[in-house]
């Protein structure tokens, strides 16, 4: 008998890649998950469900987060040791003066900057 890999099973475990949206926190991430499963799953007499994630992303962070439902949660580990790349964009001359969270809006000074030298550079993390 072959598997049916169309049907989920998030008791058993699932692995999910999301695409974290800017202004989420990673709890938003996995409560909505968890949320969007068990509704599913309620039907079938599910209270609860196990739901972790392989990675905290800053909320005003954008990318990739890797969650995982049931008894996958017990890869985390082993997902987390994986090779990550980051990219980022960097601003140099502005100042944050103000941050609102309901609209995430962000306000903005300039500052002088004639000062800095910029060389490139890259970071390798352990």
């Amino acid at each position: 008998m072959t598997a049916d890999h169309s049907v989920l099973n998030p008791l058993e475990g699932e692995i999910f890649v999301v695409d974290k949206p800017l202004g989420w926190s990673s709890f938003h991430v996995v409560k909505k998950l968890r949320g969007a499963l068990t509704a599913r799953l309620r039907k079938a007499g599910v209270r609860k469900l196990k739901v972790g994630h392989a990675g905290t992303l800053d909320p005003l962070a954008t990318g990739v987060m890797i969650l995982c439902t049931g008894k996958a949660t017990k890869r985390i580990d082993e997902l987390q040791a994986g090779v990550k790349e980051y990219i980022a964009e960097i601003r140099l001359g502005l100042l944050l003066r103000r941050l609102t969270w309901k609209r995430l809006s962000m306000q903005y000074s300039r500052r002088n900057i004639s000062h800095v030298r910029v060389r490139r550079m890259r970071l390798n993390g352990s």
